[in-house]
């Protein structure tokens, strides 16, 4: 969809990034994207994500991270997700990209919310960023940094 041309929505980014609430993301693989995903890590598989009960049945995933935070799926795995991957008009809460940063080299899982925090205070561009719960095909992977 060109620049110019409104957006489709389904609520506001300032919804998801609110900062009142830790949100409950539900990420769904099945065992072919699993298994795609354990072969090419970069590239992007189908899967279904769900915040605070809003689902997308097709998202793109694939892993993130790189030399320092780059876990596999047998670790606390980060991810990148492609909203709109498969259908162009796919929202969730306004945005149409997420990241899911596991936060393994930050012990205080603070660091990166605080550096982001202070650029917005001093009026800088800064990332809109919040914490999640993450569930993985009903299993509990833990906080992660959802932005």
């Amino acid at each position: 969809m060109p620049p110019d041309e409104p957006v489709p929505d389904t609520g506001t980014p300032g919804e998801v990034f609110a900062l009142d609430r830790v949100h409950q993301v539900r990420l769904e693989l099945d065992a072919s994207a699993w298994a795609e995903l354990e072969q090419d890590p970069s590239s992007y598989v189908e899967g279904g994500l769900a915040i605070d009960g809003e689902a997308l049945p097709r998202v793109g995933v694939r892993l993130k991270g790189r030399s320092g935070s780059y876990r596999d799926l047998e670790g606390k795995a980060g991810f990148k997700l492609d909203l709109d991957r498969y259908d162009d008009d796919a929202r969730l809460l306004g945005v149409r990209k997420l990241n899911l940063g596991n936060m393994v080299v930050d012990c205080s899982m603070a660091k990166e919310w605080l550096a982001w925090s202070v650029a917005r205070g001093a009026e800088v561009p800064a990332l809109r960023l919040d914490y999640a719960e993450l569930w993985v095909n009903d299993e509990l992977w833990g906080l992660y940094l959802l932005v």
